[in-house]
């Protein structure tokens, strides 16, 4: 028996590319997705932290769920700009981003 489990940011289905220059919404995915769309929409100057305050390093990026980004979605910052990710572990309280935990 071969047990499957699935977070929920996992999805078989695919959303199109954001447009390039404008920020995505990344609350809600999983840190390396929220990196790699973040990517696909021109910013590579990115940045993650722990957003429970308690310093902890991400160093398993799919084991972490974004709660906050330091440029709203939609706006089209220079390239250039440094975006932060506020992330907690799967599992965690959320706060209120919206997220499932």
């Amino acid at each position: 028996m071969v047990l499957k489990v699935r977070k929920p940011t996992d999805s078989s289905t695919s959303q199109a590319p954001p447009a390039k220059g404008a920020v995505p919404n990344v609350v809600c995915l999983d840190l390396q997705k929220a990196q790699d769309t973040l990517q696909a929409a021109g910013f590579y100057l990115l940045g993650s932290e722990d957003a429970t305050g308690q310093r902890r390093q991400q160093l398993v990026d799919r084991n972490w769920v974004v709660v906050s980004q330091s440029e709203p979605p939609g706006s089209t910052p220079d390239p250039k700009t440094k975006i932060t990710l506020g992330a907690v572990k799967f599992g965690e309280p959320t706060g209120g981003s919206g997220c499932q935990s």
